[in-house]
């Protein structure tokens, strides 16, 4: 017999914490470059519509705020353009565009593991669950 239970919890107050922050990450991570690899920075920002620069640095402000983000005053060898998205609830999404430093990344081997095997793992298993994790 199987339960559906469908609901909303709002993760981040059920278990304070699992949870510090959206974008932070505990610890270090390191990126390995290819060999051949060399910086690439934009030359100029590609340019925001006029009727959403309000909300951008809104955004902007508010992942500072958070942590996500931190601002940068001087040139750097890395940099990415920004790629504002429009949300269907009229918000926005601020995203990277990291194709040109996608290329330069060593890919790391992880194999995605076979259904059979994982619907075997789950043979005595009484409850499941689903998550939809949201802006992170």
């Amino acid at each position: 017999r199987i339960y559906v239970v469908n609901q909303k919890t709002d993760w981040h107050k059920e278990f304070p914490t699992l949870f510090q922050g959206l974008g932070n990450v505990k610890g270090d991570y390191t990126i390995e470059l290819k060999e051949n690899a060399r910086p690439y920075a934009v030359a100029a920002p590609r340019a925001v519509p006029l009727p959403l620069r309000k909300k951008v640095e809104e955004e902007l402000g508010d992942m500072v705020k958070r942590g996500v983000i931190e601002p940068v005053d001087h040139a750097t060898d890395w940099c990415a353009p920004m790629v504002v998205v429009n949300k269907k609830d009229g918000g926005i999404r601020i995203c990277v565009d990291l194709s040109r430093l996608n290329q330069s990344v060593k890919r790391q081997y992880h194999p995605i593991p076979r259904v059979e095997l994982s619907l075997a793992e789950l043979g005595g298993a009484r409850v499941f669950s689903k998550l939809d994790a949201n802006s992170g």
